[in-house]
């Protein structure tokens, strides 16, 4: 069977007015392919047919021809030791504006592997979240949370202060950056006083199920954006606080870029 050796899955939409296939981040996206595939192949004797600089060149132009979607960009291991690149190009599934976690140790999960990369522990973190009914929310040995199983963090306490995971071992977030790299630039809620006034770019912070339970509580991904998390184990969190909630969903919207530029893929580096 072959091996998902590194995965970089984002939503794409058609821009209303031009047609044009565009993607949240999609630089970032490359740039994060592209740093994990080196990674991937460091560890290899074989190289793919083609350098990654023309692989995404050619993924970029059939992105754009399918339009809105979820696609997929690979690399895979084939069991003749053959390395090459793929892409999935796969329709847009269903979006949500919620989401409930129920936690799990990372300890407890058999057969992970290279846990800040994303694609090889894909399959097994799809069976989590079917086997425990909800997004499954990924505890490090001391109980605090590292991730969601296909989304990462980001919370806000009674204070408004925002926290993102502070765990090495996970997957870098394109959407969680964006929202990280805008929060500096927010407007303060009218009427908010002390560091709820100050906006801050969110702390790297560790944090147990019970702890986030207690704050507002994003899950951000490629595919929905930002959802709220309703619930932590069973547990209602903090209602999120409209305005902020709506400021960072418009700032995301505004992160789209075109895959294609001039009639030319984009992304060459």
């Amino acid at each position: 069977m072959s091996e998902l050796l590194v995965a970089d899955s984002f939503r794409v939409r058609q821009n209303p007015s031009s047609g044009v296939a565009e993607v949240r981040g999609w630089q970032y996206h490359l740039d994060r392919f592209a740093g994990a595939a080196a990674s991937a192949l460091a560890e290899l004797d074989e190289r793919p047919s083609e350098t990654v600089d023309d692989f995404v060149l050619g993924a970029a132009e059939r992105v754009n021809a399918f339009g809105e979607g979820f696609p997929r960009l690979e690399l895979w291991l084939d069991p003749d030791g053959t390395v090459r690149w793929g892409l999935s190009e796969r329709p847009l599934p269903a979006l949500t504006g919620e989401v409930e976690l129920r936690s799990i140790p990372l300890a407890d999960v058999e057969g992970l592997a290279h846990l800040d990369r994303k694609g090889p522990n894909l399959e097994r973190y799809l069976e989590l979240n079917h086997e425990v009914g909800a997004e499954a929310l990924l505890l490090d040995a001391e109980g605090h949370v590292v991730e969601g199983a296909t989304t990462s963090l980001v919370w806000w306490d009674a204070t408004g202060l925002g926290h993102r995971a502070a765990s090495a071992d996970r997957v870098a977030s394109v959407t969680e950056g964006l929202v990280a790299e805008a929060a500096p630039h927010q407007l303060p809620a009218s009427g908010s006083t002390g560091a709820a006034a100050k906006p801050h770019e969110p702390a790297r912070s560790s944090a147990r199920p019970t702890e986030l339970a207690a704050c507002e509580v994003w899950a951000v991904n490629a595919l929905h954006g930002i959802r709220v998390v309703s619930h932590i184990d069973g547990a209602a969190t903090r209602e999120p606080e409209p305005k902020r909630l709506d400021w960072f969903r418009a700032v995301l919207d505004h992160s789209w870029e075109p895959v294609l530029l001039d009639g030319r893929a984009s992304g060459a580096w």
